[in-house]
């Protein structure tokens, strides 16, 4: 979270954890923080988490296993400036 206040990224890729600060906990607090970023979540959960995610402003959900091509296409996307 710190490194979030002071780099600024642009987007994050995040694996959903159940437990503890999960991967949605983190979208919210990010979105709010006043930089929100790009979010990429890893999940090998149900279409529910990703549904969640997405509706909370992920930029992609990717269910594993996935293919890295997936991936790095998703993550290029992420940083491409809004046009």
């Amino acid at each position: 979270m710190d490194v979030c206040a002071c780099q600024q990224p642009d987007f994050a890729t995040v694996d959903f954890c159940p437990s503890g600060l999960n991967s949605l906990d983190l979208q919210s607090v990010l979105n709010g923080s006043g930089h929100p970023i790009s979010i990429i979540v890893l999940s090998a959960y149900d279409d529910l988490v990703g549904a969640k995610a997405l509706e909370q402003g992920a930029f992609a959900v990717l269910r594993k296993p996935f293919d890295g091509g997936v991936l790095l296409a998703a993550r290029r996307t992420a940083i491409q400036p809004t046009q």
